[in-house]
């Protein structure tokens, strides 16, 4: 199995934000270790039928050995309520494919809820999402993410979220927040109510 993994949102045929995807790739594997160039890398999305549905999400496992595709129609997870886990020993500075770590903090869960994972007390993301937290003027997503994602590096680009260091005591400060990643972009995040209790400190 390839170790890397690049989850890529096509949105009516179109493949969305491709250049900061490979970048990603060559920043985890190196350029030179990288199975496909990016012309390549491009060439991949024709060779499925991407009008099948407006939402499709593209799968890429890779590494120095080789890669693979697939594609699916995308459906958003449903999740009502965000549960403090703590995540000091996991380490996912790049998209791996082995999500055990992370989905070792999951095991007792509500299908509809998710972790919010700490480490060294600080918020990071939960088990898929980058997050952001609203104080009724501004957005703010943790300083230091488990994983810099594609549509947080995006968001911080276009200036329409800042970063903060948020500890679990800073989060009553804030109204709300937003979960987002490659798949799910900003005007379609999930947004929960933290005034009405949405996170189990």
């Amino acid at each position: 199995m390839y170790r890397l993994l690049e989850s890529i949102r096509i949105f009516n045929g179109v493949v969305q934000h491709p250049d900061i995807h490979f970048k990603r790739m060559e920043r985890a594997l190196g350029k030179s270790k990288l199975p496909l160039n990016e012309t390549a890398f491009l060439d991949l999305f024709t060779a499925f039928d991407t009008t099948k549905a407006t939402v499709v999400k593209a799968r890429l496992l890779y590494d120095e050995n080789g890669f693979s595709i697939n594609f699916e129609p995308y459906t958003k997870r449903k999740i009502n309520s965000l549960v403090l886990r703590h995540g000091d020993h996991i380490s996912y500075s790049v998209k791996y494919a082995d999500r055990s770590q992370i989905n070792g903090l999951m095991q007792d869960l509500d299908p509809e809820s998710d972790v919010l994972i700490l480490q060294n007390g600080m918020v990071t993301d939960t088990s898929y999402c980058n997050v952001a937290f609203y104080n009724g003027s501004d957005w703010y997503t943790p300083t230091k993410p488990l994983l810099n994602g594609i549509q947080r590096q995006f968001l911080l680009q276009s200036k329409l979220v800042k970063k903060r260091n948020i500890k679990a005591s800073d989060i009553q400060n804030y109204s709300k927040i937003r979960l987002f990643n490659a798949m799910m972009p900003w005007e379609e995040a999930l947004e929960l109510d933290i005034e009405q209790g949405c996170i189990e400190m």
